[in-house]
């Protein structure tokens, strides 16, 4: 139960976030970093996502692009990351519901 009410909470925090969420992903060295609200065209990888909850259409969206000053393996490794890091909330709300479904229709074992 517990489970539930903290993805309701999380569903309420989304919803009263901006509509879209922006932010960029640099690389310092071996580490990948994340900037919210940065949409920088120097960073390997910058996007957007619009949740579905605020979309016209129903469906989230999400717009990402990458630098051509990066690898290839760079360019996909940081579009991969920026879409963790932008959807992540989406993504916990997803990981708490199927818990709770498979808590409940497979047991506790």
């Amino acid at each position: 139960m517990a489970s539930l009410r903290f993805a309701t909470l999380l569903a309420s925090a989304a919803s009263c976030v901006a509509a879209a969420v922006t932010g960029s992903v640099y690389r310092s060295g071996a580490t990948w970093v994340f900037k919210a609200g940065v949409n920088d065209p120097s960073a390997a990888a910058r996007g957007t996502f619009i949740d579905m909850a605020d979309s016209v259409s129903g469906f989230g969206s999400l717009s990402i692009s990458t630098s051509g000053n990066f690898s290839d393996h760079d360019q996909f490794y940081a579009a991969g990351y920026l879409e963790g890091a932008l959807t992540s909330v989406r993504i916990h709300e997803t990981y708490i519901n199927m818990h709770a479904w498979l808590e409940s229709n497979f047991g506790g074992g």
